[in-house]
C-alpha cells in the first residue's frame, strides 16, 4: 500500500474512533432523555436511543470520516451493519460470561475489538 493511501486509511480510522466516542455520548444522552425525562420503558428507550445514535453515526461517518453524500440506501445498510455489530457485542458478552470471565472482560473485547471490525464493515460494505 503506498504511503499516501496508508495515511488516508489511518486518518479515516482516527476520525472513525472520534465519531465512535461522540456516538457513545449521544447514545447515553438519548437513553437518559427517553428513560429519565420522558419516562419511556427502558427497552423502548434503549431501542429508540440506539436508532437515533445509528443515524448520528451514519451522518458523521458518512460526511466526516469517509466524505460521502447522503443516501437512504447507505443509511439502511449502515443500520443493518450496526444491528449486526450490536448482536455481535451481545454474543461476545454472553460467551465471555459463559466461560466464567468477569463482565468487564467482555467490555474490553468489545471496546478494543469491535471498532476495528466495525470500521471495515462500514468502509467496505455499508458506506460503499
Amino acid at each position: 500500500m503506498p504511503n499516501i493511501e496508508r495515511l488516508k486509511v489511518i486518518s479515516e480510522i482516527l476520525k472513525f474512533v472520534i465519531v465512535g466516542i461522540t456516538n457513545v455520548v449521544v447514545y447515553f444522552a438519548m437513553v437518559y432523555f427517553f428513560f429519565r425525562i420522558l419516562g419511556l420503558n427502558p427497552v423502548i428507550a434503549n431501542g429508540v436511543a440506539y436508532f437515533v445514535a445509528s443515524i448520528y453515526s451514519y451522518m458523521m461517518n458518512s460526511f466526516i470520516t469517509f466524505k460521502l453524500s447522503f443516501s437512504f440506501f447507505k443509511l439502511f445498510k449502515f443500520t443493518v451493519a450496526s444491528i449486526f455489530l450490536s448482536l455481535l457485542a451481545s454474543l461476545i458478552t454472553k460467551l465471555t460470561l459463559f466461560f466464567g470471565y468477569e463482565y468487564a472482560v467482555s467490555m474490553l473485547f468489545i471496546i478494543f475489538g469491535l471498532p476495528f471490525f466495525s470500521f471495515f464493515i462500514h468502509k467496505y460494505w455499508s458506506l460503499k
